[in-house]
């Protein structure tokens, strides 16, 4: 899912390295994005996507999403400072 499904946007089941050229490629071409799809559906199945794509549709509030936030943070560690 795509960042501005803000649910998912730090969900580890939906973190991916892309190059830069592919990550381009999926913002200009819409077609493009399919086989990331395809590509998640092979690794991890049709049921752990669908689940993906249904929690990218929970709209958070900004509170809610500081709190996620905040439970990545306490999960890994602020490796940031």
């Amino acid at each position: 899912m795509k960042r501005g499904k803000k649910f998912v946007r730090w969900d580890e089941n939906n973190c991916f390295c892309l190059c830069s050229t592919c990550n381009f490629r999926d913002k200009v071409d819409t077609n493009y994005h399919g086989r990331y799809v395809a590509w998640y559906i092979e690794k991890y199945g049709v049921e752990k996507y669908k689940d993906l794509e249904f929690r990218a549709e929970i709209k958070l509030t900004s509170v809610e999403i500081r709190e996620t936030c905040n439970r990545i943070i306490e999960k890994y560690g602020n490796k940031g400072s």
